[in-house]
């Protein structure tokens, strides 16, 4: 089913049906020959000029030179001739972390001397708040590489933005149905990224692969009761861009929960969107595949599936303050960081799934220690808290110790403070954000996509 939904283009890919129309009305020879101005040049031409430019941003500029220039740039083949010759030039992927409200961590370490401020998403913010006439935020909630998920409010939100800041381009979900004075925990989760590519030719070209029909989807995990606060039954809210709507579901525990142990944000890996909680004093891990066609497990009110769900309880007993972190590292896994603050040691689980007898199974493979140095805090500087894992080097780590972020190598134990009495030492959580070769589209809605087919039809008729 994938592989009908998935567009495959490679730098040694015949020219698109657009440009080979083009090229088929005069020889390319001839033409490039008596041209006199780059309007002049034919598409292929042009498209190998273009897609020399050293990024994307610059390629995004050209877009608005002329509506040839913009359908060019939008072809499919264009798109992976750029991102083949970027993979053959090893042109760095840019990562960093940002904060609830916007901030970029990693921005402190190396500075631009352009500008004084650490907020990567200030132009996205405005245009949402002046847009949608927002009183106040809006606030990260999730993040799946370039795509950020935006919502009104830090703690009772009902309205929802996905938003690529790169583009400046974002699309606005409908309310969500369920309003409550109480937080709802979110997640956010795509089924595959835009592009990914593989070496592929036999003169070791790349070849790039364009997933335009990605899916992606929004949770919400409702907020009980009081009457029920500890409960082995709860509901979520899923928002899908296939139907535009919200759907109600519910999800029956293998364990009684109690529902505000759950983390407040889900952290998206390999598909799967992950929460952890604890019962009785045991860590248990809540893994939501919402992409799943077989094996479906979670149902909804009016008797439909949404998608899998499986739970894993550990034996390790583990105390619910001491875990401080749930979330993809380098690579693609799903890791579990573990601060012992009288021990002053970091520790390091990574989980991986076993199949086994069709019940993927979720253990604890791998488990590291590091010992902090004494000399980078003292007992007067509690609490010492696990602010986030470098997303480009999985042994450098971030703490807050009093009001400072320390970054600290668990390898060589080298540490520095990188931010002093900031406003970014208050935030809690902090989202991976990639910034990757070519921009992710925004998804659409349904009413959208048939708008744009219906434009579509009227220019071809015209």
């Amino acid at each position: 089913m994938e592989k009908r939904r998935r567009s495959q283009s490679s730098v040694g890919a015949p020219v698109s049906e657009y440009v080979r129309s083009k090229l088929s009305k005069t020889s390319t020879s001839s033409k490039v020959m008596s041209a006199t101005h780059i309007a002049d040049l034919p598409d292929a031409l042009l498209a190998e000029i273009i897609s020399r430019l050293p990024s994307s941003r610059f390629v995004f500029q050209c877009k608005c030179v002329s509506k040839r220039w913009h359908t060019l740039i939008s072809e499919s083949y264009f798109i992976g001739r750029f991102l083949g010759l970027q993979i053959d030039k090893q042109t760095p992927i840019i990562r960093t972390l940002i904060s609830v409200e916007g901030e970029d961590l990693l921005s402190r370490l190396t500075p631009s001397p352009s500008s004084s401020s650490s907020k990567v998403l200030t132009p996205m913010f405005e245009r949402l708040k002046s847009f949608h006439g927002l009183k106040e935020g809006p606030f990260v909630a999730g993040t799946y590489n370039d795509l950020v998920l935006c919502r009104d409010h830090k703690y009772f939100a009902r309205s929802y933005y996905i938003c690529n800041p790169h583009t400046l381009s974002w699309v606005a979900l409908p309310p969500a149905p369920t309003r409550s004075d109480k937080i709802a925990h979110v997640g956010f989760v795509c089924d595959m990224p835009y592009y990914n590519y593989e070496e592929g030719d036999k003169e070791g070209r790349h070849v790039v692969q364009l997933n335009p029909q990605y899916r992606c989807k929004v949770v919400r995990i409702l907020p009980c009761s009081d009457k029920e606060l500890i409960s082995d039954k709860f509901i979520i809210e899923v928002f899908s861009f296939e139907t535009g709507e919200w759907r109600e579901s519910l999800i029956s525990c293998p364990r009684k929960l109690l529902h505000v142990m759950f983390d407040r944000f889900g952290f998206a890996c390999n598909r799967r969107l992950y929460w952890s909680n604890y019962v009785k004093g045991r860590l248990l891990v809540l893994g939501l595949d919402l992409f799943n066609d077989d094996n479906i497990t979670v149902t909804s009110k009016d008797g439909g599936v949404d998608g899998e769900c499986r739970f894993i309880v550990f034996d390790k007993p583990m105390d619910e303050h001491s875990i401080q972190c749930l979330g993809d590292q380098c690579g693609g896994r799903l890791h579990m960081y573990e601060l012992d603050i009288v021990g002053r040691s970091l520790y390091v689980w990574e989980l991986k799934e076993e199949d086994n007898q069709g019940d993927g199974k979720l253990c604890l493979s791998e488990h590291r220690v590091c010992s902090l140095d004494p000399e980078m805090y003292h007992d007067d500087a509690y609490p010492l808290t696990l602010a986030s894992v470098d997303p480009n080097n999985k042994d450098v780590w971030y703490l807050r110790v009093n009001q400072d972020i320390v970054m600290c190598n668990i390898h060589t134990r080298e540490w520095s403070t990188i931010a002093e009495n900031s406003s970014i030492v208050t935030s809690i959580y902090f989202f991976p954000y990639v910034l990757p070769l070519w921009p992710t589209p925004v998804p659409r809605l349904p009413q959208q996509r048939a708008n744009q087919l219906a434009r579509g039809e009227e220019l071809a008729a015209s």
